[in-house]
């Protein structure tokens, strides 16, 4: 805070109880990346106990040491003009996308920049920084980055050019909010922006035969008429792209292909340069409206949410960086118990409605038809079955640090989840009849150590049609966490991994079966098929013993292996192949 006082709200604690925890506190200044720390005085050492405020000693920064003197090390870099002058103000960062840190010239136009000290022995390949300020051209510059103390850095900047245009859209209207992107006319265009990578993901710099160049230069936003100017540039010729996005594009930026207009070889301070975006074909995107009450005091359901049933989480990986998008449609609460779906593109859609103490509602067959507003008839959520119970807890253990989780076995989008009080009593509504599995978890932090907490009997529970409620007393026991994936390139991507499955693939899932087993014979998980969206599964707290998966391929191709779940371990299934 503020006055300088911090607060650790929960710390995990090993199976026996009570901790010895070591404090550290460390600060950086803005700007000073890795550099600028400042060090504890001394070791700070404190005694956990279960369910225990600790009143912890202060701890005491002194200034960092100088840098050279401990594991960070600066560079010394001079930024001068072409005529020997400093450059005030210069930035020295990294030359890659999402760069990080950076540093800025004083005065005399220095300034250090700061990296790891080598370890004896360790090497490194150079590191690739970029130049940049105002009214000059950006310049890559290389600095070998070894164990010995580095020598000072001179980096000369070349005075910038101009380049000027206009981005229209296809009729000849502005393209007002276009992006223009100016790369280095050297690098083949493919090269400089590859299909399928989005714009925030290029790089700046390239290795080439004759050593690193820098590949990207500047981007600026076409203003309302179309207009726009990049500055301090190198000279060139360059490749200049224009991107415009598509009609109701949203959500990933993988998702949609964007409009583009590559030209390559403008030349040098070209001031009206042209562009024209390709037709956006792209339908136009419709919208979905609806209600949601209750079921018998028809009163408007507080606290809903409506998305698309079969979204999935995809995943993508460019370079070194992964990213991940949610996917699918979600609609916004606009007033109590009316939603709204925006920007939806033209298709056939099934929703799912869900609100706490609520049984969740299914919406098949929503169509959305181009440019039209789709009006969805009113939804009577109906109160589900309550579930209610009591945790028993190993001594040492506070019940009110953990939630319930729960979670169906016949919709594996599904999950509910129910605090646990002082005493480990729960109660939530909004369940249905059918196979559920219960796990316990921690409420907030999850723990650093290999520890985590199974259900003595499994945690499976089935509900019966036409129950009203259903109780269920548990006891927590040391678990084991298991992990389940397919790694086979015959079936559809999983629902983490992403990327649309070819013919064969959805064929082939389409004939595959997959089945886990519990120890007791309870079964884990079952799907028919392994199409779009499977998988992978993960359980972070299971009873300790030996799981079985099956699954079995077209033509009776039979895949059978156990996995055996132990204490503080973590089980995987070896993917087949490896």
């Amino acid at each position: 805070g503020v006055d300088g006082r911090y607060r650790l709200p929960w710390m995990p604690l090993p199976t026996g109880g009570a901790a010895d925890q070591h404090l550290e506190a460390r600060r950086r200044r803005d700007g000073d990346g890795m550099g600028g720390r400042s060090e504890p005085d001394g070791s700070l050492t404190v005694r956990l106990l279960p369910g225990a405020v600790v009143d912890a000693p202060d701890l005491v920064l002194t200034e960092a040491k100088p840098p050279g003197d401990g594991d960070v090390v600066g560079i010394p870099i001079r930024v001068e003009d072409d005529r020997g002058a400093p450059v005030v103000g210069a930035t020295v960062g990294w030359a890659a996308a999402n760069g990080g840190q950076f540093q800025r010239t004083d005065a005399e136009g220095r300034t250090r920049f700061h990296v790891m000290r080598l370890r004896p022995g360790q090497t490194v390949p150079p590191l690739q920084l970029v130049a940049r300020a105002r009214g000059f051209a950006a310049t890559l510059f290389s600095v070998p980055w070894t164990q010995a103390t580095p020598e000072p850095v001179l980096v000369r900047l070349a005075r910038g050019h101009r380049l000027a245009g206009t981005v229209r859209q296809a009729d000849g209207s502005p393209a007002a909010g276009s992006v223009v992107r100016v790369a280095n006319g050297a690098v083949p265009p493919e090269e400089a922006f590859p299909e399928g990578t989005p714009d925030f993901m290029l790089g700046q710099s390239a290795p080439k035969p004759g050593g690193p160049v820098l590949v990207h230069y500047a981007a600026a936003a076409a203003d309302d008429d179309g207009r726009f100017v990049l500055d301090d540039l190198p000279e060139g010729p360059y490749t200049v792209v224009a991107t415009g996005a598509r009609r109701g594009a949203g959500g990933s930026p993988f998702d949609a292909k964007p409009l583009r207009d590559v030209r390559p070889g403008v030349p040098t301070d070209a001031a009206e340069l042209d562009l024209r975006l390709p037709l956006d074909d792209t339908p136009l995107p419709g919208s979905i409206e609806g209600t949601v009450v209750d079921a018998v005091t028809k009163r408007p359901v507080l606290r809903l949410t409506v998305r698309s049933e079969g979204a999935r989480a995809t995943q993508r990986t460019i370079g070194s960086s992964t990213f991940f998008s949610q996917g699918g449609l979600t609609g916004e609460v606009v007033s109590p118990g009316r939603y709204a779906v925006a920007s939806v593109a033209p298709g056939t859609y099934s929703l799912l409605v869900d609100a706490e103490g609520y049984r969740r509602a299914r919406l098949p067959g929503v169509e959305v038809r181009a440019g039209e507003r789709t009006v969805v008839p009113p939804v009577a959520l109906e109160r589900g079955i309550v579930l209610s119970g009591r945790v028993a807890v190993p001594t040492g253990v506070d019940p009110s640090t953990l939630v319930l989780s729960i979670v169906s076995l016949d919709d594996d989008s599904l999950t509910l989840s129910a605090p646990l009080d002082s005493k480990g009593r729960f109660a939530r509504a909004g369940l249905s009849a059918g196979r559920w599995l219960l796990r316990v978890m921690p409420s907030s932090v999850v723990p650093t150590e290999n520890v985590s907490w199974a259900l003595e009997d499994g945690g499976f529970l089935t509900i019966a049609e036409g129950a009203a409620s259903a109780s269920r007393d548990l006891t927590l026991v040391p678990g084991a966490r298991m992990f389940v994936e397919l790694a086979d390139e015959r079936l559809p991507p999983s629902r983490v991994m992403g990327g649309d499955a070819t013919p064969a693939q959805a064929a082939f899932g389409a004939a595959t079966s997959l089945r886990i087993t519990a120890p007791d014979g309870t079964v884990l998980v079952e799907r028919k098929d392994v199409t779009r969206g499977w998988g992978p599964w993960s359980w972070h707290a299971v009873k300790p013993g030996r799981y079985v998966v099956r699954v079995t391929y077209p033509a009776g191709e039979v895949l059978e292996q156990p996995i055996d779940a132990e204490v503080g371990k973590d089980a995987r299934l070896p993917a087949p192949g490896k």
